[in-house]
């Protein structure tokens, strides 16, 4: 019986940590999520770093969203705009029209 009870705290504590990490992840869900407007983050290839710390975005994920896009350069990136869904659209600096 005391196997079972071992068993049982285990298991309470195991849903217990998940349960705990799944309310620190909804607390961690950038900004932009919750703003419902697109929301700039490169401008004619300039990273924009106090626009990436307020929406919570690393670089990172600029890269990998150019990647995706076919750019290797930051250079190449007329815009990069984070989507009120959370995506990053890239606007290649080729693509761009207007100031």
């Amino acid at each position: 019986m005391r196997f079972a009870n071992t068993q049982a705290n285990c298991h309470k504590r195991k849903t217990e940590r998940i349960s705990t990490l799944r309310f620190i992840r909804v607390l961690s869900v950038p900004l932009a999520l919750h703003s419902r407007h697109p929301t700039v983050l490169v401008r004619r290839g300039k990273l924009l770093p106090r626009t990436l710390g307020h929406e919570r975005i690393a670089p990172d994920e600029i890269f990998s969203a150019m990647h995706k896009a076919g750019i290797e350069r930051i250079e190449d990136v007329a815009w990069a705009i984070l989507e009120a869904d959370g995506k990053i659209a890239i606007i290649p600096a080729s693509a761009s029209v207007g100031p």
